[in-house]
């Protein structure tokens, strides 16, 4: 590819060739001559633009060729990190989940895992059972007392003792001898005038030896500024006649308030 010196060269060449040979051929014509005044005029718009291109050459103002697209510069620095936006509303709250059973979360049971034998007419702690109260509580129980006698004249004598100052309302139920000809049983239970935090039943006796019974003791007990060990008490209605309390026996305390 030619350079715009060699262009400028060129050109000038060109325009000395001009001058020397084709200038003075048209100095000696005539000039008027109609035939020839097309031509001339058309050697000086050559001359004219021969000249237009030297002076634009020799300034030095030219457009080159599109050159090939450069390598792609260095990445810029981050900017810094723009401000957090606002935060946007609280959602609405979510349903309230379902409330557990407090059945099941305040309930004790207690078991007896071994014979208890006892011969003595006074009562006795069955130690396996006795639970801690509570004050200023409200406690539901049932307790499942499975025992028998040596003699059909032996009955049962079972307690319960609560806390000092507790309200007790319970029923103990124990079975006795039978007298009527049915062979149905008999329940005695306490009276409405106990002394509270020791109500007790005695039994009377029972209507075959040695066979597995079930004394029940249900109700609430409930419990003052004072709490305290709830004990379920055992003895013999007769001292000497020996009475067992089983391992089916079984208390269900439950913290209802």
């Amino acid at each position: 590819m030619q350079s715009i010196t060699d262009l400028q060269n060129s050109l000038s060449e060109l325009q000395d060739i001009i001058n020397s040979t084709i200038n003075p051929v048209f100095s000696d014509l005539q000039i008027g001559s109609a035939v020839l005044t097309p031509i001339i005029a058309s050697h000086d718009q050559m001359i004219l633009k021969i000249d237009e291109m030297t002076s634009f050459l020799n300034s030095g103002i030219i457009v080159g060729l599109k050159g090939d697209t450069g390598l792609q510069g260095i990445q810029g620095v981050s900017g810094v990190d723009g401000q957090n936006g606002v935060n946007g509303s609280d959602g609405l709250q979510g349903l309230q989940g379902i409330q557990g059973l407090s059945y099941q979360d305040t309930l004790i049971i207690k078991d007896n895992p071994s014979n208890f034998v006892t011969s003595l007419a006074t009562l006795s702690e069955l130690v396996p059972l006795t639970t801690e109260l509570l004050p200023n509580s409200i406690y539901e129980i049932k307790c499942y007392v499975d025992f028998s006698t040596v003699s059909t004249t032996t009955g049962l004598y079972l307690a319960l003792n609560t806390p000092v100052g507790s309200v007790d309302f319970v029923d103990i139920s124990v079975p006795i001898t039978n007298v009527q000809s049915s062979g149905t049983l008999r329940f005695l239970s306490p009276n409405s005038n106990l002394v509270n935090n020791a109500p007790a039943v005695k039994g009377t006796g029972v209507n075959v030896a040695n066979q597995k019974l079930t004394a029940i003791i249900t109700g609430h007990i409930e419990t003052t500024a004072t709490g305290g060990p709830l004990k379920i008490m055992v003895g013999s209605e007769v001292a000497g006649s020996a009475v067992t309390i089983g391992t089916l026996t079984k208390l269900f305390l439950n913290k209802v308030a």
